[in-house]
């Protein structure tokens, strides 16, 4: 907080267009910075991606020996086409996604604001459309994954979907996780840590027609962004599995 106490400043950066290998180009980039008794606000912070806008204000107060951070973010109509990577053995997803994130902590460091980050992150979806072998998948529906493979994978709509975490300490839990689609409603819990760039979900799918080869079993999913992993409840699985068949002999 010394060099904030030193000086003060304005100053104002407009972008047009940044490209980054492995990652979607941000445009019309815009930050007015203002420092003044030792109180940095960057008010606007904000850019344009997947055809969406994120507008955010960050606050830095380093009149007292620790530093305090405020983050108020709002994102809006982010297009899921432009967040998905194409595939072709997919069909494309559409629909908008916004979000709104308000976190506030203390600490000298990124990584010690991180770790005692407290605050709020929902996302929200809605008028989209995602692939109906994603759907599958996230179902378990043995039975579907087969047909579309031989026949073609095409787009079905989704109901909505919500996300909410609640933040203390850096650590995040959901709130609420569900997503509803023609075929399936997901529903799932787990945390999230700020500090440790890591994330634990289950993720329990729920066919809406039941058949031999629709297996509610949970997932789940954890990792890091950069390296994620994933793993059934296997003996659920099983377990189900053994069901569905004794009821079709």
């Amino acid at each position: 907080g010394g060099r904030f106490k030193a000086i003060d400043a304005e100053a104002d950066l407009r972008v047009d267009r940044i490209d980054a290998p492995d990652f979607i180009a941000l445009q019309n980039l815009r930050v007015k910075l203002d420092l003044k008794d030792a109180v940095l606000r960057l008010d606007p912070f904000d850019v344009d991606l997947a055809d969406g806008e994120i507008r955010s204000v960050v606050r830095l107060d380093a009149q007292q020996p620790t530093l305090r951070a405020d983050l108020d973010l709002t994102a809006r109509r982010l297009k899921l086409a432009r967040l998905v990577p194409p595939s072709p053995r997919l069909a494309p997803s559409s629909g908008a996604m916004g979000a709104r994130a308000r976190l506030s902590a203390s600490g000298n460091s990124i990584a010690d604001l991180a770790a005692k980050a407290d605050g709020q992150v929902q996302a929200a979806l809605s008028q989209g459309q995602v692939s109906n072998l994603l759907d599958a998948v996230s179902g378990l529906n043995g039975g579907k994954i087969i047909s579309l493979l031989m026949g073609g994978d095409q787009a079905i709509p989704i109901n909505c979907g919500a996300v909410s975490f609640a933040v203390k300490d850096g650590q995040g839990r959901s709130e609420v996780f569900v997503v509803d689609t023609m075929d399936t409603r997901i529903e799932g819990e787990g945390t999230f840590d700020l500090d440790r760039e890591r994330f634990d979900l289950t993720i329990a799918p729920k066919p809406k027609k039941a058949g031999i080869l629709s297996l509610r079993t949970p997932v789940r999913v954890y990792g890091s962004l950069r390296s994620p992993g994933f793993e059934l409840d296997k003996a659920g699985l099983a377990l189900r599995g053994g069901g569905a068949l004794a009821l079709a002999l």
